[in-house]
């Protein structure tokens, strides 16, 4: 189900899997307009609190070292008390892929873990769902 759509950003909810995605759509973004793709992104993750989800950025282009900083210093932190981890999928561009591999590489407050494709993050996704599912009947 798409909950929200732009030029630069669409955000899915999979009823299945009951994961967020959070796809890129930009080759190029400014730091403003980075910053306030970030602002819906974080008002849906505050909304809805989810544990993990998926940054797909295959189409992602490059990011400024400010909006890479953003990141890491503003955006990680607002949401560590809920978010444990990430499925990065990360961009196809080269040169997009090594300033995305700079925010993972200094980010200090959530779990991100990497993929090349969407469906290996899926099935990170699956996973996770599954064993929540399974220790939430042992806690029970």
């Amino acid at each position: 189900m798409i909950l929200f759509k732009d030029d630069n950003l669409t955000i899915e909810y999979n009823e299945e899997v009951k994961i967020y995605t959070f796809t890129i759509h930009y080759k190029s973004i400014g730091d403003d307009e980075f910053i306030r793709l970030l602002g819906t992104i974080l008002a849906v993750l505050k909304e809805k609190r989810p544990s993990y989800y998926i940054s797909d950025h295959r189409q992602g282009g490059l990011l400024s070292v400010k909006s890479q900083s953003y990141v890491n210093e503003i955006f990680f932190p607002q949401i560590t008390d809920f978010v444990k981890q990430i499925a990065f999928i990360v961009p196809k561009d080269i040169f997009a892929k090594a300033a995305q591999g700079n925010v993972v590489r200094k980010n200090k407050n959530v779990f991100i873990v990497e993929f090349e494709t969407l469906e290996e993050g899926i099935s990170w996704a699956k996973e996770k769902t599954e064993n929540e599912h399974i220790q939430n009947k042992v806690s029970v």
